[in-house]
């Protein structure tokens, strides 16, 4: 048993929809739109979903009230959240109201929009025909169900097709509705600004390993993430970096009707929204005109200097900063497992455990000045580097995090565990010195496979009270819990590392 719903208006397109158990749009004809707004669109875009937008649209005003109706606005904007006022009309009267109607995406929203409303059943014979036609009251339509009631009975999930008036009230699109009493008539325009989620960035950073080995070609990219369901075109970009704090709100999506659960806005992660496809990925006419920055209180801005189309369903690509040679600092770092007073903490240092070997981990740092080649503020992001074989091919070498460094701060990188260096270590010795006190004696042994000596530097961290008793090499404190030891380990060789510590 089969129901369509058919709206209809003279001289006007025609929207067929197929119910049958539950809804389901099979054909849809393109409702009339106006033609595209010449508008300027300005983005300050922050991290995790939230994006402030102002645009500057001409608006054609008549004397008298009216509604003033702004489409290819966000799904996700909040409508409490919108400004409005006259960009070039301080005499007129600022907009009386306005309101938000996210419009209907399918046949099931559209049916609901006439509950309650007189309809048309038309019904067809075998040949296509229409056979009779019948008017009656739209009074269910939910899961699937339709029920008309036409005289004194209910037609319920008719077969046929249901035909219904359009509606002024009844968009199909999202759109603003501007009140506007306006005392003469007058081209001019309006100024729209409103926060909305769906719109995010992230920065990411690619680096290359110089043949040298003591330097990196660096590039920092902005991912720009447009899950709004409007297209922003030609707009100015200003990406954020910090979180400023933000009113709480109910956490419900309107674009996709989520459950009412008061949160902070910052808590709202993503919701349901289009599944973004790796050809759908845009990049920046021009990568070699970098953003200029500067500092918005505490946070930092990055405006971009040329214009960019934000399409919907798209990742905008757009470069940021760059620079084709930074100085690293090369590190190898074994990392122990805590040591303490409590004889649990001895098993990671046993040969009995599934996996004995330790990992040592390629790392390098770089300070973020001028002298070496950056000295504007970093951006929190993902950074991944490569380099070359022999040959020339590129390789993956591995990633890390980057947090927000301001300039001149040092940057650290832990990229990926080396392939020829690893430890092994174990507690050689423990015993009482006292009722409160139990000194350990520790041997982290460090094997080079590499043709060349290598410096390991090794990180060791205590709970409780400690101190060093004995050592075979020079330690140096990190922090409060924590000592490191520089081991240089011959090429195709190991050493020794052994220490005692007092822990209570």
């Amino acid at each position: 048993m089969r129901t369509h719903i058919l709206i209809a208006a003279a001289a006007a397109p025609l929207i067929v929809v197929q119910l049958s158990g539950c809804s389901r749009a099979v054909a849809e004809a393109q409702e009339a739109k106006p033609a595209p707004v010449q508008r300027a669109v300005e983005l300050t875009i922050y991290p995790d979903d939230f994006t402030l937008v102002h645009e500057r649209r001409p608006v054609q005003l008549q004397i008298g009230t009216q509604k003033v109706q702004l489409t290819d606005v966000s799904k996700q904007l909040d409508p409490r959240s919108v400004m409005l006022d006259w960009a070039n009309a301080p005499d007129l009267p600022a907009p009386t109201s306005n309101s938000y109607d996210l419009g209907v995406n399918n046949g099931t929203e559209l049916m609901k929009r006439y509950l309650g409303q007189q309809v048309e059943l038309v019904r067809y014979d075998s040949n296509g025909g229409e056979s009779n036609r019948e008017k009656g009251t739209l009074m269910v339509s939910n899961d699937g169900q339709t029920v008309i009631k036409t005289g004194d009975k209910f037609l319920i999930n008719p077969p046929g097709t249901i035909v219904a008036p359009t509606q002024s009230d009844i968009v199909t699109i999202p759109q603003l509705a501007v009140q506007v009493d306006s005392p003469r008539a007058a081209s001019v325009d309006l100024n729209v600004s409103y926060l909305t989620r769906g719109l995010s960035w992230g920065a990411d950073y690619v680096a290359e390993l110089l043949p040298s080995d003591d330097a990196i070609s660096l590039q920092c990219w902005a991912t720009i993430t447009n899950k709004t369901g409007a297209t922003f075109p030609n707009a100015k970009v200003t990406l954020m970096a910090g979180q400023p704090n933000r009113a709480a709100r109910k956490a419900r999506n309107l674009a996709y009707g989520t459950s009412d659960v008061m949160a902070t806005e910052s808590q709202l992660g993503y919701v349901a929204s289009p599944t973004f496809v790796a050809g759908h990925v845009r990049y920046s006419d021009d990568e070699s005109i970098p953003a200029l920055q500067e500092r918005v209180g505490d946070l930092q801005a990055y405006s971009v200097a040329k214009p960019s189309d934000i399409v919907q369903d798209q990742m905008n690509r757009l470069v940021l900063m760059s620079s084709k040679r930074v100085p690293i600092k090369r590190e190898y770092r074994a990392s122990m497992p805590s040591l303490s007073s409590y004889g649990w903490t001895d098993y990671y240092y046993s040969s009995n455990r599934e996996n004995p070997r330790g990992v040592v981990t390629m790392a390098f740092s770089f300070k973020n000045s001028e002298k070496d080649g950056l000295g504007d503020a970093l951006p929190a992001g993902a950074l991944r580097i490569y380099g070359s074989d022999k040959s020339g091919a590129k390789r993956y070498l591995g990633a890390s995090d980057v947090w927000n460094a301001p300039k001149d701060a040092k940057v650290d990188v832990t990229l990926a565990n080396a392939f020829d260096l690893y430890t092994m270590r174990k507690v050689a010795a423990s015993k009482k010195i006292n009722k409160r006190t139990v000194r350990k004696t520790i041997e982290i042994v460090v094997h080079n496979a590499k043709p060349a000596a290598a410096d390991v530097v090794v990180v060791q961290g205590f709970n409780g009270k400690w101190k060093i008793a004995d050592e075979n090499v020079k330690h140096v404190n990190a922090d409060a819990s924590t000592v490191k030891w520089t081991v240089r380990v011959p090429a195709a060789s190991e050493q020794t590392l052994k220490f005692s510590v007092d822990l209570s």
